[in-house]
């Protein structure tokens, strides 16, 4: 498949993902869904400490629902940038009933919110795998973090089965390799989430049972609700046995 087609794909399913079909489900989703906290738990124990609650200004590149955006403080500007209208559009209510302001566009549109030099953060989390040119993206973004700033990537890896919106896989050293040429130094890596890993195989597995998917569903909603040390312990206890889905990287400009 042509990237040009994962772009069309990427696009036509996030729209979809993000559509407002209830006001209600528009703002518990992002609280009781795995996928969502699974990520954006380990994003900001990444950042949490490194982030001032008064005057920061964060931006979530692909921010989606907004998960990780939600768990800054109301002091913090917070900004998102995402291929999905929908979520443009969605998402600044669902801020706003936390009483938070939020604000949101299209790519093409970032220099209408944002200035250049101005931001504390930039995250992107699952997004690098899904763009054409990752170099390109975050080359352009890197002139939006201030001289202390930070981005933080947080990529899959070790994937269980092949998603057709993703362009290219990453590992470790192709992250190192990739933000060196970008002049970033990295400050800090994790490798997690051997739960996703299992729930996967036990999901796409054909001959799982009613009963188990639903086993399986209510797992998930519980796990919405555990703390990235929690996750962190199930890993290394239970799930040992399972590969690592997510890499998260914090790093900084030399």
């Amino acid at each position: 498949m042509e990237t040009s087609s994962v772009h069309k794909l990427n696009e036509k399913y996030y729209n979809n993902l993000y559509k407002e079909r209830n006001k209600v489900l528009n703002i518990i989703h992002p609280l009781v869904s795995f996928d969502q906290q699974s990520k954006s738990k380990a994003n900001y124990f990444f950042v949490k400490n490194l982030i001032k609650d008064e005057g920061c200004k964060i931006l979530d590149y692909g921010f989606g629902h907004g998960s990780f955006l939600l768990k800054f403080s109301k002091r913090c500007t917070l900004y998102g940038v995402d291929i999905s209208e929908e979520a443009v559009n969605n998402f600044p209510k669902t801020a706003k009933f936390f009483g938070k302001k939020a604000f949101t566009a299209l790519p093409d549109d970032i220099n209408k919110i944002i200035t250049p030099a101005s931001l504390d953060l930039i995250c992107l989390s699952h997004v690098l795998e899904h763009v054409e040119n990752d170099k390109a993206i975050l080359d352009q973004l890197s002139k939006y973090l201030n001289d202390e700033g930070h981005l933080l990537i947080n990529l899959p890896i070790n994937e269980v089965w092949k998603d057709p919106k993703h362009v290219r896989a990453y590992e470790l050293k192709t992250v190192e390799s990739l933000l060196s040429e970008l002049d970033f130094k990295i400050i800090n890596y994790f490798m997690f989430d051997k739960i996703t890993a299992f729930l996967l195989e036990q999901e796409f597995n054909r001959k799982i049972t009613r009963f188990k998917k639903f086993n399986l569903r209510v797992l998930r909603l519980l796990l919405s609700f555990a703390s990235f040390k929690t996750y962190n312990l199930l890993d290394k206890y239970f799930f040992k046995n399972y590969s690592n889905q997510q890499l998260v990287v914090l790093a900084q400009k030399k």
